[in-house]
């Protein structure tokens, strides 16, 4: 039958994890990383079974480590380790998600900010490469890749992604949601900004606007010590 690609597990997983009681919600309250800048640095996939045609998939979350680190970026950091555990319906595991995300004051990273970016636009031969690999990419459409058809050592056809535009991440987030601060504009982040204001820090004109926007508007990524936008990790 049909199998998902490996990585398909990111997109996936019904929340598996027990209602919590009051005195659960009472411990579990806030976050005592709130404010800070966070920057996802490794994210590992472990895996026992394929995701198949017609599995349900169920995810356990867990945070499993908190490490305290010194860093030249943001002189004091932590770095916190998420487990995501992925099970079928019968309760088999099918994989095991880890991921870790830096966590520095954005005050500090601003002031030892010392990396410059200087960017240059693409040439015509950088453009025409990128080009031809689109162009020689083929889909397999109804020629199945049976499992035992793969060979150790195969090389699957590259597949080419960019350059990068605003506009590409503007489209993915409408796929993908926005993560952070949930989706919706005008009323609806307003009542979103009246329960967390940190998820919204003004803009150069002074309209509040969501954290997440360092990932395309490189003014906003600079304020905070970075040289420029970056992509997302997932």
């Amino acid at each position: 039958r049909l199998i998902a690609p490996p990585t398909f597990h990111y997109t996936m997983g019904e929340n598996a994890a027990p209602e919590p009681d009051a005195e659960t919600k009472a411990l579990l309250k806030g976050d005592p990383f709130a404010g800070l800048g966070s920057y996802q640095a490794v994210m590992e996939f472990e895996w026992w079974r394929p995701l198949g045609l017609g599995d349900r998939c169920r995810v356990l979350q867990a945070q499993v480590g908190v490490q305290p680190k010194p860093s030249k970026f943001g002189k004091r950091t932590v770095h916190v380790t998420n487990d995501y555990l992925y099970a079928n319906g019968a309760g088999d595991l099918h994989a095991v998600r880890r991921g870790t995300w830096i966590n520095a004051e954005r005050h500090t990273s601003k002031k030892l900010a010392k990396e410059k970016l200087d960017q240059r636009p693409y040439t015509p031969e950088e453009l025409a490469e990128i080009d031809a690999a689109y162009a020689a990419e083929s889909r397999r459409g109804a020629e199945p890749r049976f499992w035992e058809d793969v060979r150790i050592g195969e090389e699957l056809q590259p597949r080419v992604k960019g350059p990068l535009t605003t506009t590409d991440v503007v489209v993915w987030h409408l796929g993908w949601g926005m993560q952070l601060t949930p989706p919706g504009s005008f009323r609806l982040a307003h009542r979103i900004r009246r329960k967390a204001p940190g998820l919204y820090p003004p803009n150069h004109l002074n309209i509040p606007d969501t954290v997440q926007r360092l990932h395309w508007e490189p003014q906003r990524a600079q304020e905070l010590g970075l040289p420029n936008s970056y992509d997302y990790g997932g």
